[in-house]
Parts: structure tokens; C-alpha cells; sequence
């Protein structure tokens, strides 16, 4: 058997680019107003209180990508941060686990879904075209700044990442049409 010579899509561990880009072209040529999300599962830097990490990712990484992601047409950039639930808490911080937040919890879950993600954070970017996410990743301030900065906050080791598309089914409070 030949090894398949067609291109690949790139891991995002790869700094270096060009990403092949192929399997979206068509999706965005067909419906141009099609939104990306690109969702990470963010683990905090171990040694990092869950205060610390809040305070570092608010205060100095978003004030150090906000500008950058703007430049390259990135529609939104959000973070979630996430709570440690209280069976995984080791230190007694109650950073993001107020009470109104557990029991919040236990309104939205039942035994069909016991399963709760012990994430620190969920960030998301939205965007109408992967070539401006990728052009981000190209421009130098985000290869000497950004991407470094990573390291001081995050555990790049156990974070999650994927991207797919936006498919909304209420928007504004109100049912849309399904997508065809």
C-alpha cells in the first residue's frame, strides 16, 4: 500500500505554517456568512491558584491578544472561566465555585449527564474565514508575544482544542430556520 500523498490538516502543536486550509474552502465559498468557532478547554499552569490564573488571563493575556485579534477580522473572543467542582477542590478556594454557581449546577444536570468537565477556563474565537486565524498565527508580535505568553498561565499539555461551524437554532431569544 502507497502512503496517500494528499494533503493533511496540520496539528495546532505545529508553529510553523502554511495549514492546509482545503477542507473549508468549499464550506465557505457555498455560505459566506458561516461562522468558525474555535473552542479551547484550557487546564491552568500547575502551581497557579485559580486566582492567579483569573487575574493573569484577564489582566495581561487578553489586554496582549485583544488588538491582535481584531487586526486579523476575528469576530469575538470570549473566555469562560470554569470553576474546580467541589469533589476535585484540594485548597478550599472558592474563586469561581460560589454557591449560586453549584447550585445552578444541579438545576442544569440529572443522572443522564453526570459526567462534569473539570476544565479551568473555556475560550472561544469567532471568525468568518480560518486564512485570518492562520494570518494571526504568521504575524510576528503574536510569535514573539502571544504564543510565548501561553506559558506562563496555561498547561498546554492537558488543554483541549477543536473549530467547527456556528449552527444557531435560537438567536436574540428567537427560533431560527434550520440550516437545509
Amino acid at each position: 500500500m502507497t502512503h496517500d500523498p494528499s494533503p493533511q490538516l496540520h496539528t495546532f502543536k505545529e508553529v510553523s505554517c502554511p495549514y492546509q486550509l482545503t477542507a473549508f474552502k468549499p464550506a465557505m465559498a457555498e455560505d459566506p456568512q458561516k461562522l468558525l468557532c474555535w473552542v479551547v478547554c484550557a487546564y491552568r499552569k500547575p502551581g497557579l491558584s485559580e486566582v492567579e490564573y483569573h487575574k493573569y488571563i484577564s489582566k495581561v493575556h487578553a489586554p496582549l491578544v485583544k488588538d491582535l485579534l481584531v487586526k486579523y477580522g476575528i469576530i469575538k473572543w470570549s473566555m469562560v472561566v470554569t470553576p474546580i467542582w467541589p469533589s476535585q477542590r484540594t485548597n478550599g478556594l472558592q474563586c469561581h465555585n460560589t454557591s449560586e454557581t453549584r447550585l445552578l449546577m444541579n438545576q442544569l444536570v440529572g443522572p443522564q449527564f453526570e459526567n462534569l468537565a473539570d476544565y479551568d477556563c473555556i475560550v472561544t474565537a469567532v471568525f468568518r474565514n480560518i486564512d485570518d486565524f492562520v494570518r494571526m498565527k504568521q504575524d510576528p508580535y503574536y510569535i514573539d508575544k502571544v504564543m510565548p505568553d501561553h506559558e506562563n498561565f496555561a498547561d498546554t499539555t492537558r488543554s483541549k482544542m477543536t473549530v467547527g461551524w456556528i449552527e444557531d437554532h435560537v438567536r436574540d431569544g428567537v427560533a431560527v430556520a434550520s440550516a437545509p
